[in-house]
């Protein structure tokens, strides 16, 4: 939650950088207002934020973490 009180996810990228042999990166892209802390919410925003900065969705993988409650009860947290 940012200091107005909005609800935001922070939405980070892994990739491998073929130009310096296998170098493995991670990058900050940005934050994006959450409407709602539901797994529909989430998903929806992470899709759209993805299509607005333009990243072809056939070359992506993705995991996403968080602790909110429509999460609980799963081991690991995956978004595909």
């Amino acid at each position: 939650m940012d200091v107005s009180g909005i609800e935001q996810l922070s939405i980070c990228i892994r990739y491998i950088n073929h130009v310096n042999g296998a170098e493995i990166c991670e990058e900050f892209l940005g934050f994006c207002p959450l409407a709602k802390q539901d797994a529909a919410s989430i998903t929806e925003a992470i899709l759209s934020q993805l299509e607005k900065w333009g990243l072809e969705m056939d070359y992506l993988r993705g995991q996403g973490y968080d602790g909110a409650s429509a999460m609980s009860g799963h081991e690991h947290h995956g978004y595909h």
